[in-house]
């Protein structure tokens, strides 16, 4: 399970919870595997835009996105599971009251659908291990 929590400039607290979370090993690229949102950010890792799920982390070395023309962690300076490129970047540049130097750079920390065009505050994001069921007999 994962908890993200995010807090915009202007004091907003948000949350997303997602049910199922995973990350795979090297081989895979730490393939991101997430679904079963809830909370009241809205679901930036499973947008019908830029859907995160099923993709492997890139960052500035080694590009796994989809984009063909260039690398969305060099473009938006983060490491990331970017598609092409995202809805959703934690990892992305801490901006000083949100403000990009750029508007359209978007190269902070996003949760689009908060806000597309502001970074955000603060951010957490906090893994809980499945319960496992209780052993029988």
């Amino acid at each position: 399970m994962l908890r993200i929590e995010m807090e915009s400039w202007s004091g907003e607290k948000y949350y997303a919870v997602y049910d199922h979370f995973r990350i795979d090993g090297a081989r895979q690229h730490y393939r991101l595997h997430i679904s079963g949102y809830r909370g009241n950010a809205g679901d930036a890792m499973n947008s019908v835009w830029e859907n995160h799920d099923g993709r492997p982390f890139s960052t500035k070395d080694k590009d796994n996105d989809e984009r063909y023309y260039d690398s969305c962690a060099q473009h938006y300076q983060g490491a990331w599971w970017f598609n092409n490129c995202f809805e959703a970047h934690l990892n992305g540049k801490y901006y000083t009251k949100g403000f990009h130097k750029n508007y359209f750079q978007r190269d902070g920390i996003q949760w689009n659908t908060i806000h597309m065009y502001s970074s955000l505050k603060a951010v957490q994001m906090m893994v809980k291990p499945v319960d496992k069921p209780a052993k029988t007999g």
